[in-house]
């Protein structure tokens, strides 16, 4: 799954223009895994565009790069850890006390968010009477 994405990223050296027909030919392309569902189309997309996002970051074009993340936040988890990362350079750099708190705020947005998406896990224990005691 995330091995499909990460081939149409590497491919993605075309020009701007040709990013449309790049996505639509990827989509018609067959993949590694056999079952090429919605959930592999929104990944491909997402990464996609943060990985854009993250070109304006080079350009320095930063205030577009956070406002693009700001207005998608919510999209994705990628969409999310992206627009912490630039509202923490931004606060980095400006030492901003509202640059800070606008940082803190999308941090703790990202981490509730990747909470949410990660898989519960019964089976592992943390108990700490269940831990072996040497002993001689």
């Amino acid at each position: 799954l995330f091995e499909d994405a990460l081939e149409s990223l590497d491919d993605d050296d075309d020009d701007d223009d040709d990013d449309d027909n790049h996505q639509k030919s990827h989509l018609n392309k067959p993949s590694l895994s056999k079952v090429h569902d919605e959930s592999t189309i929104d990944l491909v997309q997402s990464l996609v565009e943060c990985q854009k996002i993250s070109q304006l970051i080079f350009e320095n074009r930063l205030n577009e790069a956070l406002r693009k993340t700001k207005a998608q936040e919510n999209r994705s988890l990628y969409h999310s850890l992206l627009h912490s990362s630039i509202s923490f350079m931004q606060a980095g750099m400006t030492f901003n006390q509202d640059d800070i708190e606008a940082t803190i705020q999308a941090l703790r947005h990202t981490t509730n968010m990747s909470k949410k998406y990660e898989p519960y896990r019964p089976w592992i224990t943390f108990s700490l009477t269940s831990k072996p005691v040497m002993t001689e």
